[in-house]
């Protein structure tokens, strides 16, 4: 069984169907900082609220069987101080190979 993980970006696995508690483990990372300072510096200014993308930009993470992709369609990107914030509107697919 497959699950999206608490944090962003990040695919889990645990327990069977059956309701059984179990460890999650990680099973995909995939780092959006990278892309999202990309796109504030192509797209946006310093200071920006939200990015509209003229076209999806598809970013992918890969291991064994597992492969995710995702469309980001919008980013968001805050800064507070110290801290750096983003959030986006994506879609995805997981595709899990045989």
């Amino acid at each position: 069984m497959l699950q999206p993980a608490a944090e962003g970006g990040r695919l889990g696995s645990g327990a069977g169907e059956g309701g059984a508690a179990g460890t999650w483990q990680t099973q995909l990372r995939l780092n959006l900082r990278p892309v999202a300072d990309s796109l504030v510096q192509r797209y946006g200014r310093t200071h920006v609220e939200a990015i509209d993308l003229p076209a999806p930009v598809e970013v992918r993470a890969r291991t064994g069987r597992l492969q995710l992709r995702l469309f980001l369609s919008s980013l968001t990107r805050q800064e507070g101080g110290a801290e750096m914030n983003y959030s986006y509107t994506a879609d995805g697919l997981l595709e899990i190979a045989p």
